[in-house]
């Protein structure tokens, strides 16, 4: 407090003088403090965790019980334009009928240290599903990745770059149409073939091409869809003529049928969440994991190479992934992709080939378990032991295994 001498003008305004420092020191604190934790910084958003780098977008939690979306980046200089385009393809995501009346199902978050992830360009970027997910582990669920390729829209002008869709790997070209996305998280997500013809086969199955091509029984029962013969090939049957599976740039919806499909596959695959939750579920937080590298042929057929211990990961949560190979670890059980389709625009082979792959999945440390075994159908494929129980979770380490077929 002040006390001020009545008897002395002059000496009372030495005592204001000395308090203004302070004063407008804590007035510059206390404006920085409401700029940043109150609201002031509109695009400023708060790590996840700080200690595994995982920035938030969308977070509600419940991520064994969403789709969880990752986004990453190569090519870029300035992170300011990646959280630009990443926002961008966020929103267009969510904004396209069925997603626009389930924003609560999804989950989104970026990681903001820029890579290579093994990346080729040709007629497509394609990027290695095992470098992405290298990173991708620093935030929740993984259920989908995505790659946003910076090349420069001058470039892309004179040279147009197609994106591609592999495992659960979207590579996307980020001067591209936003649609783009959703495009191919139709393939990756939910397992839609192209709908437009290239001659090719579909060796999968498509719940957007029917077979019966003149009656289409498929889609009789949404009112609206269509019967076009042409669907990969002249052999099936789509239920839009235009839609976002042919033309993105032409279309912005899927069509009447693929919408119901992906709104029951949403309703089957996830639960709602409340209201927006920034940080998520602190039961659902990072961990130490075994990060767990293998390799498969392009048929499926899958082996463990590798086995690194990592701390403060979050596991591989995937619901949404289709597939009878699994990690095992205690009481914990990890899905492994299943089969190497890789969706691209064109190109020499048409739009889908398949391809060998590696992978990589992160599943809880048990502690009291020294096994990790990978399981197709219920049988034991490979079974690696854990030499080193007692390995010092300070920072990632190799541990010793030898393989026991």
């Amino acid at each position: 407090m002040v006390f001020f001498n009545m008897l002395d003008p002059d000496l009372n305004e030495e005592h204001n003088y000395r308090w203004w420092p302070l004063i407008l020191f804590s007035v510059i604190i206390i404006g920085v403090f409401i700029f940043l934790f109150v609201g002031g910084g509109k695009n400023i958003e708060l790590p996840l965790s700080p200690s595994t780098g995982c920035v938030v977008m969308q977070d509600r939690g419940k991520y064994t019980d969403s789709i969880n979306i990752v986004f990453l980046g190569t090519g870029y200089e300035d992170v300011v334009e990646f959280r630009e385009d990443s926002d961008k393809f966020m929103t267009s995501f969510l904004n396209v009928v069925p997603h626009n009346s389930y924003k609560d199902r999804f989950n989104f978050f970026r990681i903001e240290e820029f890579g290579d992830f093994g990346c080729k360009y040709d007629d497509a970027v394609i990027c290695n599903p095992q470098l992405v997910q290298q990173e991708a582990i620093k935030c929740p669920g993984q259920d989908v990745n995505v790659v946003l390729t910076n090349r420069g829209k001058t470039e892309d002008f004179f040279s147009h770059l197609r994106s591609s869709a592999w495992l659960n790997l979207a590579s996307i070209n980020s001067a591209d149409d936003p649609l783009v996305l959703v495009h191919e998280i139709g393939h990756v997500g939910y397992s839609f073939a192209d709908e437009y013809v290239y001659g090719g086969d579909i060796t999968w199955d498509a719940p957007n091409c029917d077979p019966e091509k003149l009656s289409c029984p498929m889609f009789l029962d949404v009112d609206g869809s269509e019967c076009i013969v042409g669907c990969v090939n002249q052999e099936y049957a789509r239920s839009v003529y235009y839609g976002i599976m042919s033309n993105y740039w032409k279309s912005p919806k899927f069509g009447n049928y693929n919408e119901w499909w992906i709104e029951n596959y949403i309703l089957e695959n996830t639960k709602g969440g409340g209201e927006q939750n920034f940080g998520g579920d602190p039961n659902e937080g990072p961990k130490d994991v075994y990060v767990v590298k293998g390799e498969c042929t392009k048929e499926g057929e899958c082996t463990i190479e590798e086995v690194v211990m990592s701390p403060s990961r979050y596991p591989t949560t995937s619901n949404i992934m289709d597939s009878d190979i699994v990690i095992k670890h205690g009481s914990s059980l990890v899905k492994v992709p299943a089969s190497g389709l890789l969706f691209k625009d064109f190109g020499d082979s048409g739009s889908v080939e398949l391809r060998p792959y590696d992978f990589l999945v992160a599943i809880p440390v048990d502690k009291d378990e020294n096994e990790i075994v990978l399981l197709d159908k219920g049988d034991v494929k490979s079974r690696y032991i854990i030499e080193n129980e007692n390995a010092q979770l300070g920072g990632s380490k190799i541990v010793g295994i030898p393989r026991v077929s």
